[in-house]
């Protein structure tokens, strides 16, 4: 199921924005499979698929060494998880630290995603609008679920990459990253509403079947119908309220003056 969640989150991600929106952007894929054989085989059909988009420079693929790694043997349960699902999540820990850590030097922002998400039109628009909308954050949240789409800024990944390694037995990341918020003084959750990354897997890397888990937030404006008496101005036409901008140019219904009318 590897490859089908991955491209269908890359497909999604590529399908979603164009190459203005993408400047600057770079698609880091972690390879973090022990078997090299699977590994091998895994960025071999990456760069057949992508291969411009490799070229490019926006897609690359990594993998940590294998000396990265702590031993995963004598592992404490905790949270009352089965072995496995203790020894799968705490590798996953080290992978995400990996990630960081590779990632810091490439970009002033880090978005943390997983191999089976699909995203929304110009979702790279409605991330900048967000940011500008909250003027302090060490957080920015696009989708609710988990450790999926969190925002962070380039220079703190260091010290959540610290972190994510130091408790990697006792917590899984969607419990540290919380953690981390609070102890870089963010005591509240930014979630951008609707959120515009939803969870599409039903097998989870660990290898057990899971039910399917979707974000009840996700998308939701994005998909009402709007209606309305005001006369929109051509090219700015209602359904643009759900975009970033959040906002429509209209004609009085009474005068032809143009104005402004923002909808929050």
């Amino acid at each position: 199921m590897g490859f089908v969640y991955i491209q269908s989150t890359l497909d999604s991600l590529l399908s979603n924005s164009n190459e203005m929106e993408r400047r600057g952007v770079i698609i880091v894929i972690l390879l973090a499979d022990f078997n090299e054989t699977s590994r091998m085989d895994m960025n071999d059909q990456l760069v057949k698929k992508y291969r411009n988009f490799f070229d490019s420079g926006l897609m690359r693929t990594i993998q940590a060494p294998r000396s990265f790694y702590p031993s995963f043997k004598k592992l404490k349960q905790t949270y009352n998880h089965d072995p496995s699902t203790v020894k799968w999540r705490s590798k996953q820990n080290f992978d995400y630290a990996f990630m960081m850590e590779y990632s810091m030097g490439l970009s002033e922002y880090y978005l943390q995603l997983e191999d089976d998400v699909v995203t929304v039109p110009h979702y790279l628009q409605h991330i900048k609008a967000f940011m500008f909308r909250i003027p302090k954050w060490t957080c920015l949240e696009f989708c609710e679920l988990g450790f999926i789409a969190k925002l962070y800024h380039s220079y703190d990944l260091q010290k959540l990459s610290t972190l994510l390694k130091l408790f990697f037995n006792e917590q899984p990341n969607d419990v540290i990253y919380l953690h981390f918020n609070e102890l870089m003084l963010q005591f509240q959750r930014f979630i951008r509403r609707p959120t515009i990354f939803q969870h599409k897997g039903h097998v989870s890397s660990s290898g057990t079947k899971r039910r399917m888990i979707e974000d009840m937030l996700f998308d939701f404006e994005q998909k009402a119908r709007l209606k309305s008496p005001i006369k929109p101005v051509e090219f700015r036409q209602l359904g643009r309220v759900a975009g970033p901008e959040h906002s429509v140019w209209a004609k009085r219904r009474k005068e032809a003056a143009l104005r402004n009318r923002t909808l929050r």
